[in-house]
């Protein structure tokens, strides 16, 4: 009892009513009913009609929350953006769970059976966005914002129904609070007389509180949470209302927070959506604009007029073709045709996708998807870079990159397309330049391209405009004479490219001089197809490349027949070497000073099991085209070395070496195993390189004669004046012998300057210490110039033929037996 008179405003105002006889009783009387009032107001706004107010409201921002993550989904190509959205979104999902199974449970049984759908068609427009499927997407997106707006109206119901109760029970506990003050006080003037100074004492104090609480109330109902509330917090009535304040302003604080948050998640999106690469548009069924971005209005140069909501689609038409001249699509142009097409019928929302071509020369793709209830999406790209970038792509695809001619995949294109028309009548030219190697070997690659620009641009002009030039490689070109055309007229052009190949051309000062050949095939007498064709006008240019460099062959099927059988000579050739069908001829060489043999050239002869001997003209070519001639030249050199090794001391043997060797094996390493392996002293061993071996003055190349040299053996110069820089060779490398080239020899007694080069060669041999060794000399008048001119050694008919290793000795005999009878008989 004490503690009730202690604890409550009640038992205050009995303790008062029963010191004040009747007026007293009275006073508590009221003051016990108005603060009972005042209470349970109170606990009812404590309870759950706030609670739910502010339940409801989070769930309506989770539900904003989550629309907004699906909604933009498809617009994002961002796969870990689009996970992170899926992972927010489930947990948003998850929160409005909670939520709506602690709500009332009406709104609960009301809620659940729309939530379940709502989730299943976010987490599929999620999963489509994350595999790119944004068409897809945008579909079921539709179906999400029809579940989801029902969602929203049953939870602005709840809440607007929660808030309304909460705003009758504050209103109740305002009036409430205000009956007690006024009763409290009108009853205290009754009572005033009766109980004095404590009641007063008493009253003010009560006053005061509810004052406070009353002004805090208001303040929040206009939305002011910066309160304070100057009441102690008791454990009696009006402790309970200042808690219930206390939550409430908790409450609205969250609730503005909230409302905060959504403010500057809208203010997120506009960015987003404004900053996108790419335009967007969104028209109603009424073809009105709802929404578009800053990229829709700068690809069509819309003033801010025409972004605004509700600008009809026809005004920014009209704007595009009357102001900036723009190509617009009969879809978009042809208003009875966008409404067919438009319509809003489910069986016409697929996506339809276009292209635009503005008067400024750019290209816009559309990606325009009408939607159910009517009006379409849009989403709006600028791809002219893409298409140039596909142009110079596909011309790149068929153009050459140096010479800007037709590539081999164009030439081959041109071509299958020739000889799908059957019967079609055009030519085919094979063209191969003569010595292009040796320019980029002497120039540089530099020079090289350079001269491959030069011939591109001479074979442009030596047809017609109808004909197709292409470079297939290296300094392969082709040529298709695309007209119905004859064989005199092919004669005319591809003499022309040839004379156009022949004439010097002036690179950086250089003088080059290279030549072209050409092999025709003719369509369709040569083949109908692109295979056959190409295949006959490479056996004609072979043709012509074996006959004589720089001229023209026409294909013809007796040359097919000559390169089958050449063919077959080069399987047979790869196994010469191990079934022992090569031998070794020697020709003796004779030292004119000395008047006998001091040496012999060996010479690599084929003994064909069926075809008999084969002359090397034929197959040496064919070793050193297919690389055979490394491994015949090792063979060779061993072979040699063990042959010689049995002639009397004074003989050397000469070995000629493939450029191609230079590049195989380490030579130095074969030759020196195979003296040692002979026994042959190093000094009667002599190695004869060309002048090609040196073009470039490679310097892997000198170094390796120079090892070759350090061996005890001799180097010759082979072949000597018929190649380039043949001065700068000797300054390259200090040769011990030159060899005169027949060609000078054979014309001694037809041409005066081949004696007078003779004569040169073996004064300039003289002054750097080197022999000189006169081939093909075939005559007493060709051996009795050479002899005048200087030279030491002499190789020829005169003396021998090559012959076999078991015939060389009586053959070495008989010539030193002549060459001695000569003697004595000019003595």
């Amino acid at each position: 009892m004490l503690d009730f008179l202690r604890r409550t405003i009640a038992g205050r105002l009995y303790l008062v009513g029963g010191l004040a006889l009747v007026a007293v009783i009275a006073l508590g009387a009221a003051a016990v009913y108005f603060a009972g009032n005042t209470g349970r107001a109170a606990r009812i706004l404590y309870g759950g009609s706030l609670i739910s107010a502010v339940e409801a409201g989070e769930i309506e921002l989770l539900l904003e929350r989550h629309r907004r993550l699906i909604e933009a989904a498809p617009l994002e190509f961002d796969r870990r953006q689009i996970v992170r959205d899926r992972e927010n979104a489930e947990h948003v999902i998850g929160r409005i769970g909670e939520l709506v199974s602690r709500s009332d449970p009406a709104f609960s049984a009301r809620v659940k059976p729309v939530l379940k759908p709502i989730d299943a068609l976010g987490r599929e427009v999620l999963h489509l966005a994350e595999n790119f499927a944004q068409d897809s997407a945008l579909n079921i997106v539709e179906q999400y914002i029809a579940k989801a707006a029902e969602l929203q109206r049953l939870v602005r119901a709840h809440r607007g129904d929660s808030v309304a109760h909460a705003e009758l029970e504050a209103r109740l506990l305002v009036r409430s609070a205000n009956r007690l003050v006024n009763s409290v006080v009108g009853i205290g003037l009754v009572a005033a007389l009766l109980i004095g100074p404590l009641a007063m004492f008493l009253l003010r104090g009560l006053i005061v509180k509810l004052r406070s609480i009353s002004a805090a109330m208001l303040r929040l109902a206009e939305n002011e949470t910066d309160i304070t509330l100057n009441v102690r917090h008791t454990p009696d009535e009006i402790g309970a209302m200042a808690g219930a304040v206390e939550i409430f302003r908790a409450n609205a604080v969250q609730l503005l927070d909230h409302k905060s948050q959504l403010e500057q998640l809208n203010q997120w999106l506009d960015i987003a959506f404004n900053n996108m690469a790419r335009g967007l548009s969104l028209y109603d069924s009424d073809e009105r604009l709802v929404v578009c971005n800053a990229a829709y209005a700068a690809i069509y140069r819309l003033p801010p007029e025409l972004t605004r909501p509700g600008v009809p689609f026809a005004a920014v038409l009209e704007h595009r073709w009357s102001r900036l001249g723009d190509v617009v699509p009969p879809l978009l142009k042809d208003a009875n045709l966008r409404r067919e097409l438009l319509a809003g019928d489910k069986k016409k929302t697929e996506e339809l996708r276009f292209e635009q071509t503005m008067a400024d020369g750019r290209v816009v793709e559309v990606a325009l998807r009408p939607l159910e209830r009517g009006g379409w999406v849009a989403i709006h790209e600028d791809v002219t870079e893409r298409h140039e970038a596909g142009r110079r792509i596909e011309r790149m695809a068929r153009e050459d990159s140096l010479t800007r001619l037709a590539n081999r995949f164009r030439f081959r294109e041109v071509l299958d397309g020739l000889t799908r028309e059957c019967g079609r009548r055009f030519a085919l030219l094979a063209i191969d330049l003569d010595r292009f190697k040796e320019v980029n070997d002497t120039h540089g690659h530099p020079i090289g391209d350079q001269l491959l620009v030069e011939v591109a641009q001479r074979l442009s002009k030596a047809v017609r405009k109808s004909d197709l030039v292409a470079r297939l490689g290296g300094d392969e070109f082709a040529v298709v004479l695309e007209e119905d055309i004859e064989r005199p007229a092919v004669t005319v052009i591809a003499t022309r490219i040839v004379a156009a190949l022949h004439a010097p051309f002036q690179i950086e000062g250089h003088r080059i001089e290279i030549g072209g050949t050409v092999g025709v095939a003719l369509a369709p007498e040569d083949g109908a197809d692109t295979e056959s064709l190409m295949k006959h006008a490479d056996i004609a240019l072979y043709r012509a490349k074996g006959e004589k460099r720089g001229t023209l062959v026409f294909f013809d099927a007796e040359m097919e027949d000559r390169l089958r059988k050449r063919r077959q000579l080069e399987q047979d050739l790869q196994g010469a070497v191990a079934q022992g069908e090569l031998e070794l001829h020697y020709q003796p060489i004779v030292s004119l000073a000395d008047e006998r043999v001091t040496g012999c050239e060996a010479l690599i002869r084929w003994r064909h099991p069926v075809l008999g001997m084969i002359s090397p003209a034929q197959f040496i070519p064919i070793a050193e085209e297919t690389g055979l001639i490394v491994e015949i030249g090792a063979w060779a050199l061993v072979q040699a070395c063990r042959e010689a090794v049995a002639w009397p001391d004074s003989m050397r043997v000469a070995v000629n070496l493939s450029v191609a060797q230079f590049s195989g094996p380490d030579l130095a390493e074969i030759a020196g195993d195979a003296l040692m392996a002979s026994g042959l002293a190093p000094e009667r061993l002599e190695l004869e390189v060309t002048e090609s071996l040196l073009l470039g003055d490679d310097n892997a190349t000198l170094a390796l004669l120079h090892r070759l040299r350090a061996l005890g053996l001799s180097i010759a110069l082979d072949d000597f004046g018929t190649g380039y820089s043949s001065l700068s060779h000797l300054r390259s490398f200090p040769f011990d012998k030159l060899k005169i080239d027949q060609s000078f020899v054979r014309d001694l007694t037809q041409r005066a300057a081949c004696e007078a080069i003779v004569g040169a060669v073996s004064r300039l041999a003289e002054s750097l210490n080197m022999r000189t060794v006169a081939e093909g000399v075939e005559t007493d008048e060709h051996l009795s110039r050479v002899r005048a001119a200087g030279c030491h050694e002499v190789q020829g008919y005169l003396f021998s033929r090559p012959v076999p290793a078991s015939d060389l000795m009586a053959a070495v005999a008989a010539i030193n037996a002549r060459v001695a009878k000569s003697a004595d008989a000019a003595a």
